[in-house]
């Protein structure tokens, strides 16, 4: 088990294969529960997600094992290389992270989400 803290802080603790990566209010003990749990057991299985908004991607990275492709965006590049550390550090292929308005994303993407 390892704990990485980040000064540009992530909102949420994240949890892969029991790396932890928080910020630095990590006290708080902010998960992705109360998102996750909205929702069916199995409802994120084999979807193509869009997470609008992602700062770090701690959604993203909870539902990982369940879909099939995970797409986030943001416009605070500080959060998203914080994002895209986790991805490379822990060889995730089906996450990927962009920096962009939302506005701008959804007028060019020509992909299909599910979600």
């Amino acid at each position: 088990m390892t704990t990485e803290t980040f000064k540009d802080k992530t909102y949420r603790l994240i949890n892969i294969n029991d790396n932890f990566y928080c910020g630095k209010d990590s006290f708080k003990n902010r998960t992705s529960d109360y998102i996750i749990n909205a929702f069916d057991e199995n409802y994120f299985d084999n979807k193509i997600i869009l997470d609008l908004g992602c700062a770090s991607g701690a959604i993203l990275f909870e539902v990982t094992n369940k879909v099939k492709k995970g797409v986030g965006i943001d416009v605070d590049s500080k959060k998203l290389n914080i994002g895209r550390h986790i991805i490379r550090e822990n060889e995730i292929q089906n996450i990927s992270l962009h920096e962009a308005r939302i506005e701008n994303f959804i007028h060019k993407t020509e992909e299909s989400y599910s979600c």
